[in-house]
């Protein structure tokens, strides 16, 4: 028996089939450029951020047995530890340097994910506002900083961004079980990073003829997520997630004029002297007005309004935050690039030609890519300078218990807020630092110490289970 498809349902399919490659195109290309902005630096095995480290080291500590709050301090909630406890356990088979390689490169995978799910959410205001959207997030500098490394952003990006994925289409054969799944998403998020509790309490109140089974999900997602931990040790993970967060110092960028550029037009953005007069203050103006309009445009259209509630509530938390730095700026960079995409819906709608819109839609995309290369070509945005590492096949020697080659920071390293860490001072005077002071900065595997060390038993010491300073 011969099966035909209607006339009616012909363009549906090949739009289906025309959506789904362009999800893996741009996906890939989110990919590429958070991988060629690694590889630019110091490649995967250089020296990348200080939380990335300390992070890995406490998800080794956990694959040794240890519990979080309980055995060593940690100031963020375990989600994030949580998915790197595999790649964790996998290190101490082929050792930690390559295990956080895989890592790393598994969360920029995240990231291109992250960037498919923000056409997914803006399919419904037509291609025009799919392709720009996606496109912007793929390439927009806070964006890639964000997601380059084992970070806190990303998951709580993807959470939140799967969730409107979600709740944001009603044509579900089992619309009960999408919506539990929504809020074990939203859960996901605030259990990577407390702050984007904001954005998962605006996308409930945003869909709340659906709130009921959303907010099951977010609650047995909490559960499973904070519980094991809270049951092992209730005051130590109340003091460390509530308490020293609520009382931390300033740190960082902390200036609203520096979180500003940090935030829309990122720091360098003088294009090294080629357009003369150009500074960051003069692209944060442009970028500050832009926006305002993209949340007012957002605000006016139905469906879309719930970005610009949480665009305009995410950016008041940044500016407002006791602490800041960068890779602070991916929490605006999802909601930022929805608004992008619901003003060139708007703005090509107007066109009653559909040639017109297709041209304006060309028109931004072509505008994102050359402002990106622009940007990068002539910038140093983010990027780690120095000696580059040896060739990662010269390792140091394994662990006799373990055979794991450790990852290790180099005497050069500096802390973010400018000192050299403890370890470096102490090669420098030519003592051994305790392993109670080693922090960890970089993963190559040619230097002599390591943020993750591995005892007789087998077990891991690291800055993670003493002072690891997971605080941001």
């Amino acid at each position: 028996m011969t099966t035909t498809t209607s006339p009616s349902r012909l363009p549906r399919l090949l739009l289906d089939h025309r959506f789904r490659v362009f999800l893996v195109v741009v996906a890939v290309v989110a990919f590429i450029a958070r991988l060629g902005f690694v590889v630019r630096g110091q490649g995967l095995h250089g020296m990348g951020t200080y939380d990335d480290g300390v992070y890995y080291a406490a998800a080794a500590a956990m694959a040794a047995g240890r519990f979080p709050y309980r055995d060593f301090l940690l100031l963020q909630p375990p989600m994030l530890e949580i998915v790197l406890l595999p790649f964790a356990a996998v290190g101490r088979l082929i050792g930690d340097a390559d295990a956080f390689v895989a890592a790393r490169v598994a969360f920029m995978a995240l990231g291109a994910v992250n960037t498919a799910l923000i056409a997914v959410v803006l399919r419904r205001f037509g291609p025009a506002a799919a392709v720009s959207g996606a496109v912007f997030y793929a390439l927009f500098p806070p964006a890639i900083y964000g997601e380059r490394s084992t970070l806190l952003e990303p998951i709580g990006t993807f959470g939140v961004l799967l969730a409107l994925a979600l709740l944001g289409r009603r044509t579900w054969s089992r619309p009960r079980v999408v919506e539990v799944v929504a809020g074990v998403a939203l859960a996901a998020a605030v259990g990577a990073k407390l702050w984007y509790v904001i954005p998962a309490v605006i996308v409930l109140v945003a869909f709340w003829r659906r709130i009921l089974f959303t907010a099951i999900g977010a609650v047995a997602g909490g559960l499973a997520i904070f519980l094991p931990f809270f049951i092992a040790a209730p005051a130590a993970m109340w003091r460390q997630l509530v308490q020293d967060q609520l009382g931390r110092p300033q740190s960082g960028t902390t200036p609203i004029g520096s979180r500003l550029v940090s935030i829309f037009a990122p720091p360098d953005l003088t294009l090294s002297g080629r357009l003369p007069g150009l500074t960051p203050s003069h692209v944060v103006v442009v970028f500050v007005v832009v926006s305002l309009a993209l949340a007012v445009i957002a605000l006016l259209r139905r469906g879309s309004r719930v970005f610009a509630v949480m665009f305009v509530a995410e950016l008041g938390l940044l500016l407002t935050a006791q602490s800041y730095f960068g890779h602070y700026a991916a929490l605006t960079a999802p909601s930022l690039a929805l608004l992008v995409g619901v003003a060139v819906a708007a703005v090509s709608g107007l066109a009653r030609d559909r040639a017109v819109r297709s041209a304006i839609c060309t028109g931004v995309v072509v505008a994102e890519v050359v402002g990106v290369v622009l940007f990068f070509s002539t910038t140093n945005y983010g990027l780690v300078r120095g000696p580059r590492p040896r060739s990662p096949r010269s390792r140091t020697p394994s662990h006799p218990s373990t055979g794991a080659s450790p990852p290790t920071t180099p005497p050069s390293s500096r802390s973010p807020t400018g000192s050299p860490p403890t370890s470096s001072r102490a090669a420098r005077s030519g003592r051994t630092p305790p392993a109670t002071r080693t922090t960890g900065t970089s993963w190559r595997r040619t230097a002599s110490r390591s943020p993750v060390r591995r005892t007789r038993d087998g077990s891991a010491t690291s800055s993670a289970t003493s002072r690891p300073a997971a605080r941001r």
